[in-house]
């Protein structure tokens, strides 16, 4: 699809053609579409926003994790998913941002754990072990099991 198809699909398209518009055209690298990247990571669907996030990621930009990190815990499937892949993509740049959600007690906090142990790493494994000290018994023992999965050299 042509820079110009993916720009009309991100004004006009559907919540899936935005969606997959925002990130393509972070893909791209087409800076010009930053400003409607950057008004879509406030929109009200959920996908639109996680998408919209990654795409200004993809573009270079500074981007909250906040949103991405409450659509973790999102009912729609395919949300959740968006979330998680952009998320794991981003990789190490993500993990300061999701370790402070986690130091702010996130309402996520378990689904951050687990985003931190597809992520992997030092800092990450830091922020789990961090989190595997927590007086939430849930969170601890999310925690607990991406530390065991590490150890044991799982993947998933």
């Amino acid at each position: 699809m042509s820079t110009a198809s993916l720009r009309r699909a991100l004004r006009n398209g559907s919540r899936h053609e935005q969606a997959e518009a925002a990130v393509e055209l972070g893909r791209h690298s087409d800076s010009a579409s930053a400003d409607d990247l950057r008004r879509l990571a406030d929109s009200p669907d959920d996908l639109v926003a996680v998408a919209a996030m990654f795409g200004c990621w993809l573009l270079g930009r500074d981007v909250p994790l906040q949103r991405a990190a409450a659509a973790l815990g999102s009912a729609d499937e395919e949300t959740m998913q968006a979330a998680v892949h952009a998320l794991c993509e981003m990789g190490d740049a993500a993990v300061p941002g999701l370790a402070a959600l986690l130091e702010a007690d996130s309402p996520n906090s378990a689904e951050i754990v687990r985003v931190l142990g597809d992520i992997g790493g030092a800092k990450a494994q830091e922020a789990v072990l961090r989190a595997s000290r927590s007086s939430r018994p849930e969170l601890a023992a999310t925690a607990r099991d991406v530390l065991e999965d590490w150890e044991n050299g799982d993947e998933d």
